[in-house]
């Protein structure tokens, strides 16, 4: 189920751990150019993490002068359930935001995300 709908109707990303995936395989997520804010500005995301082989999931920045910026890393298990990351962004350049989920060492881990 998706935290969205609570039901199995919902929708969500995900990263497949199966083969023939393989440790260390990403899957990646790039938004497309974002105008800098006139503030401070939020960007939401849910993400679930599970199972004993689960990995990594990773959030950057990328500015239009190629400056990668990493703002958020969590690794492993983080338990059977949604949890939210509110990140606050600030640039004055345009930037994408790159999604990374990272393959762990085996099939028994899941990373999805919804927004």
């Amino acid at each position: 189920m998706d935290v969205t709908l609570g039901t199995d109707q919902g929708v969500y990303l995900y990263v497949e751990s199966s083969a023939p995936a393989a440790n260390g395989d990403k899957a990646i997520l790039i938004s497309p150019y974002i105008d800098p804010p006139a503030l401070k500005s939020c960007f939401s995301v849910f993400y679930f993490m599970y199972g004993e082989d689960v990995n990594e999931f990773n959030v950057y920045t990328n500015d239009s002068f190629s400056n990668v910026k990493k703002l958020y890393s969590i690794k492993g298990n983080q338990g059977f359930k949604w949890s939210q990351l509110q990140l606050e962004i600030t640039s004055d350049i345009e930037f994408k935001i790159i999604l990374e989920g990272v393959v762990g060492r085996g099939s028994r881990g899941d990373i999805a995300i919804v927004n």
